[in-house]
């Protein structure tokens, strides 16, 4: 009866002993997935935070680029007004120089009217002159 009462205290303290070891592993494993899982969560945070930061930085450069459109968009138009309006400041001074050029015209063919007038008197203003002066000797 003691052999079996030894042999179940043994069967015992190795079962206990086990029981014990298993417990051990059991908290070594859960310390270790816990220890690892709190990195895997400090990592993904970084990785969070860093998205965050790029999102933000990202929409940032989204609003400068949406302002450079605008401006751009702006001076676009401040530009064809300008070039609308210096050419027709241009056709305007054309058409002023063409009439300027036309009138030039006109008035130095009447100038040349009035010189061959004047030369047509001159030479009749001498026959008559040349008579006048023939019937006085």
């Amino acid at each position: 009866m003691l052999d079996s009462a030894m042999g179940k205290l043994l069967d015992q303290g190795l079962v206990g002993v086990m029981l014990v070891l298993f417990l051990i592993a059991i908290i070594y494993l859960q310390k270790r997935r816990d220890s690892d899982a709190e990195a895997r969560l400090k990592e993904s945070r970084e990785t969070l935070l860093t998205a965050a930061e790029t999102n933000r930085i990202l929409s940032s450069i989204k609003d400068t680029l949406a302002g450079v459109a605008q401006s751009q968009t702006f001076l676009t138009a401040t530009v064809q007004a300008i070039d609308a309006n210096a050419r027709s400041a241009l056709a305007s001074q054309t058409e002023r120089d063409m009439r300027v050029e036309r009138m030039i015209e006109n008035a130095s063919e009447t100038i040349r009217e009035i010189e061959g007038a004047a030369a047509t008197n001159r030479g009749l203003l001498e026959r008559a002159l040349s008579a006048l002066e023939a019937r006085g000797r």
